[in-house]
């Protein structure tokens, strides 16, 4: 006999396959299949109402997103800036980036909001009937310039075309006049103005030259210093002149010479004269006043007319040069006073009359008076000229710098616009972007998408199982090894009965298939709540198994519902042989003789041990009467009784029951994983399969206790039965260990039968033809069957006769 670790490698764990379906604990189908079955599930085949929905929803908003789309249109001016042209006419190089930095200038005035303004203010644009809620900032929005290689592009993009092709001819438009037509009326204006200036400056050059040319005329030279010197000189001669008579008539007033206090007045009159007055009695002390006066002129032109500072290097240099001539000029005076002082007045050929040089002096005096208004007239003439020359001097300057200027203006002009218009963009606007068709397919997708949700919403809100396949999806117990039809309780319909016999059946070739052969396999079934008809998948089971010809042992685990031991307490009856043994009545060697007899015989196992004389009538009857009041079950077992004598026949050949016998709700504590252990190990010894009926799980106590001891355990899942408590279920059965085999579907409808049919690799013909084994049982068969179910009854009323067997 083998233990449950011995049978480790004849029987597989959870990793192995059944019918080709993973059987782990784990085990979960691949994301986009459990998304199918999952959206399968909840539509609850509801894919008409799927279509239909998402027909209407899915026009419906498509044309309402058709609607809501728009159609845009561009159109794109193109400006070209110039490079200026030279004098000659040729193209002028390159300005690098100050070219570039005045694309960028004129792209930016382009967007100006000036332009902007000016452009949506045009008649044509209101014209348009624009939205009234349109601002420039929309407008600027609109409005791309792009300035690139001396070339600016302005597009312009709208949804209606019109707008399009008048808004690039608008800006364009309001561009020019603001700033290329502007640029040339400044530019003109400041060419109006320079001339303006340069004209009345040429007036006033013209005037000093006209000045200058008459003065000139009339003294027939332009250089007056000269002669205002030889004036100057004449007048200071005869003032000398006067002088000297002057000072002899004083001496002759004295009747004598002159006299050392006369010396003396001579010498102070001298040192009384002025440079310019000794100048004109020495002829080098003129040429350095001369000298000096031309350096102070020089120094005022410096300062004045070309604004030159005092630290400048031309200015320096003539004031050391000033400096230098006023001590010469002041050494040779000094010469000249000492040389005077030397000299006495030469009285000859001059009288000493009083009275005559009296009439000398007058005479002198008006004629150094003439002299003098001569020389200060040329003097003032000589000013004058001098004046009117370094006017001109100044003026010169300022007109060539005006001639430069406008000469400038000109060239500019001659070179031609800056700024060209290629092309204003408003003959034709292209059609950029439809949002349309993409918008209604958007729509279309929503309303389908809507469509879904509306159709799934039940199936969402409803968490019962209503087919087979949902317990495909979600966190459930391995493949589905049967789909159970709903029988009614009398069977009526035969191809019905042998439907659901063939659906055991299968079941029962899938758990003996994932053995693949191995001796005493124990299976526990169980389910999430109670009435889910395990107990009657388990007589059904173990009827196959038994017609299969499997020894087979059913043991009632459900201490609570005790469902299985209620419907096969009339069937169950200990053996007469054994009850004999067991009081003693007859012996081992008399038990072989009696069996011997009843199977040749054919007579009751009772009968032949009279008729040898083992027993008697009364003991026998006594034996008989005790059969079906004796308590035996599996609590009995569990405390150590031989497991022969707790286990009871069924009926069927091949089918044995372990019942509660006398276990209550109040054993469930009382079940222990160890006695467990030696029960069933005892029993795979005996037995070719065990199936354990135990209670939902977890409500069940002694459930939690017996499912890890089996070797796998079938979860049964109705219809109608909530998910939640099937995924309680599950996650409980891995917690406690327990090593699941699959799920049976009970009570679905004949069409989900059908449907699942490939799943289970049959078809449509497999049940037609299994209808043909009929229900075909004896009276006492039936009234076996009755207790168990109809689908217990429908397989064990279509299993093969021996007739069918032969």
């Amino acid at each position: 006999m083998m233990d449950r670790q011995e049978m480790g490698n004849e029987v597989e764990r959870p990793e192995a396959m059944v019918g080709g379906y993973a059987t782990g604990a784990a085990e979960q189908e691949p994301g986009a299949g459990q998304l199918l079955l999952r959206l399968h599930m909840l539509l609850r085949r509801r894919y008409w109402l799927l279509v239909l929905l998402s027909l209407v929803l899915g026009s419906a908003m498509g044309y309402g997103g058709f609607r809501m789309g728009y159609k845009t249109f561009r159109s794109t001016a193109l400006i070209q800036i110039l490079r200026p042209l030279s004098i000659t006419g040729e193209t002028a190089p390159d300005d690098g980036q100050e070219g570039e930095a005045f694309v960028s200038m004129q792209a930016g005035l382009i967007k100006n909001p000036r332009v902007i303004d000016m452009a949506m203010s045009d008649a044509e644009w209101i014209a348009l009937q624009r939205p009234a809620k349109e601002t420039s900032e929309d407008f600027s929005q609109a409005l791309s310039v792009i300035p690139k290689d001396r070339m600016i592009y302005v597009t312009f993009e709208d949804r209606d075309p019109r707008a399009v092709s008048a808004a690039l001819r608008l800006v364009i438009k309001a561009y020019n006049f603001l700033y290329v037509e502007e640029d040339a009326r400044a530019s003109q204006n400041r060419m109006d103005i320079l001339q303006q200036h340069k004209t009345s400056l040429s007036n006033d050059d013209q005037a000093a030259l006209d000045e200058i040319n008459k003065i000139t005329s009339a003294q027939g030279t332009d250089d007056l210093a000269p002669l205002y010197l030889a004036l100057r000189g004449a007048a200071d001669r005869m003032g000398d002149l006067l002088e000297e008579v002057k000072t002899r008539q004083a001496v002759a007033s004295k009747g004598g010479g002159i006299s050392g206090d006369d010396a003396q007045d001579w010498a102070s009159i001298l040192d009384k004269l002025e440079i310019e007055e000794l100048s004109q009695k020495d002829q080098q002390l003129m040429q350095l006043l001369n000298e000096r006066s031309g350096l102070e002129r020089e120094l005022k032109k410096l300062t004045g007319v070309h604004g030159y500072g005092e630290t400048h290097p031309k200015v320096l240099e003539t004031k050391k040069a000033l400096e230098s001539a006023d001590l010469d000029v002041a050494a040779r005076a000094k010469r000249v006073r000492e040389m005077l002082k030397r000299v006495r007045p030469s009285a000859a050929g001059i009288t000493n009359d009083p009275t005559e040089l009296q009439q000398k002096v007058d005479s002198l005096k008006a004629l150094h008076e003439v002299a003098l208004a001569k020389a200060k007239n040329m003097g003032t003439l000589n000013l004058a000229l001098k004046g009117f020359q370094e006017k001109r001097e100044i003026l010169r300057p300022q007109i060539d710098a005006f001639k430069k200027r406008i000469d400038y203006l000109n060239m500019q002009q001659l070179a031609g616009k800056k700024i060209k218009t290629l092309y204003d963009g408003g003959a034709s606007a292209i059609a950029q972007t439809d949002t349309r068709i993409r918008f209604a397919s958007m729509g279309a997708m929503l309303g389908m998408l809507l469509a879904f949700g509306i159709s799934i919403i039940p199936g969402v809100l409803d968490q019962r199982f209503h087919g087979a396949n949902d317990t495909r999806v979600g966190n459930f117990v391995g493949p589905i090894l049967g789909v159970l039809p709903s029988l009614p309780a009398d069977l009526s319909d035969a191809e019905h009965a042998a439907m659901a016999a063939y659906c055991v059946h299968q079941t029962r070739a899938l758990l003996q298939m994932r053995h693949r052969g191995a001796d005493g396999m124990a299976l526990a079934v169980t389910s999430s709540v109670a009435g889910t008809g395990k107990t009657s998948l388990t007589l059904a089971l173990g009827v196959s198994f038994a017609t299969s010809g499997s020894r087979t042992l059913l043991i009632d685990c459900d201490v609570v519902g005790g469902g299985l031991s209620a419907r096969i307490s009339r069937m169950s009856r200990r053996k007469i042989g054994d009850l004999l043994r067991r009081e003693g009545l007859i012996s081992e060697q008399q038990f072989q003789q009696a069996m011997t007899r009843s199977q040749q015989t054919g007579a009751q196992f009772g009968q032949a041990c009279v008729d040898f004389g083992f027993v008697g009538e009364q003991d026998l009857m006594r034996v008989v009467e005790s059969q079906d009041g004796k308590h035996m079950g599996v609590l009995e077992a569990l405390a150590g009784e031989p497991l022969a004598d707790c286990v009871a026949e069924t009926g069927f050949p091949g089918l044995f029951v372990l019942p509660l016998g006398t276990a209550s709700a109040r054993h469930c504590a009382s079940i222990s994983p160890a006695a467990l252990r030696r029960l069933l190990k005892t029993a795979r010894g005996s037995f070719d399969t065990v199936l354990i009926d135990t209670g939902p799980v977890p409500g069940s106590l002694e459930a939690s206790v017996v499912v890890p001891q089996a070797d796998g355990v079938v979860l049964v899942v109705s219809k109608g039965e909530h998910r939640p408590g099937v995924a309680r279920c599950v996650e409980h059965l891995r917690t406690i260990g327990a090593v699941p085999v699959g799920v049976v579907f009970n009570r679905a409808s004949l069409d989900e039968v059908t449907r699942n049919a490939s799943t289970l690799h049959r078809s449509e013909a497999a049940f037609r033809s299994s209808s043909g084994m009929g229900l075909k049982m004896d009276a006492e068969q039936s009234a076996r069957s009755n207790r168990l179910g109809p689908v217990a009854q429908a397989v064990a009323g279509c299993a093969p006769s021996d007739e069918q067997g032969n």
